[in-house]
């Protein structure tokens, strides 16, 4: 078992377990501790989503030198895949990643541009539009970072498996075109490392 598992679930164990001593102990006394545990569960989450980054560097697939990161986060609240999307970005300039998380029932895409991928023509805020599009969402934000919100969950791993195909076409000048891969599909010549089902990944 991992560091980062032992670590949230102590936390959550420890936030489980607190309730106030008989007779002793006032209910906002109880309500600033549980708050200040919920804060420091969110750092560790943080923590974790950090050191899993990494492993999506090494299995990010390549479209015309932009390297393409996706993930789906399970127990990720907007904030931190946030966070997460901000690392990516300030990584690696030459990097997109698209990063779905799932919190209280509600499903989140952050998209994130490094400096090359700026460079390059490519703009978050489109993308994200794009991409949400696929799972009956809709967003948008900056050119560097995007949110949008998703509906279909079921659409998740097509809406990840299309990112490469709706970056080749914006970086070849087709998003929107006749030819533009359709929604779920990678244009031709897209890179596939990568492609499939997405896991929900744990702890965070």
């Amino acid at each position: 078992m991992e560091l980062a598992e032992l670590t949230v679930r102590g936390f959550t164990e420890e936030i489980a377990s607190a309730s106030p001593a008989p007779g002793g102990g006032s209910a906002a006394a109880l309500a600033g501790e549980v708050k200040s545990l919920a804060r420091e569960l969110e750092q560790v989450k943080a923590a974790a989503a950090a050191s899993q980054i990494e492993g999506l560097f090494e299995s990010a697939a390549d479209v015309n030198g932009i390297k393409i990161l996706t993930a789906y986060f399970s127990g990720t609240a907007p904030e931190a895949l946030r966070s997460m999307s901000e690392k990516v970005r300030d990584k690696a300039p030459n990097v997109v990643s698209a990063l779905v998380g799932s919190s209280e029932g509600k499903l989140t895409l952050a998209v994130a541009c490094g400096k090359g991928a700026l460079d390059a023509g490519l703009k978050a805020g489109v993308l994200a539009k794009q991409i949400a599009a696929i799972a009956g969402g809709n967003g948008g934000g900056k050119p560097d970072l995007a949110m949008a919100g998703l509906k279909d969950e079921t659409k998740i791993d097509e809406a990840l498996n299309a990112v490469p195909g709706i970056v080749k076409a914006a970086l070849e000048g087709r998003a929107g075109s006749s030819s533009t891969a359709a929604p779920g599909e990678q244009g031709p010549g897209a890179a596939k490392k990568g492609a499939g089902k997405h896991g929900r990944l744990p702890f965070l």
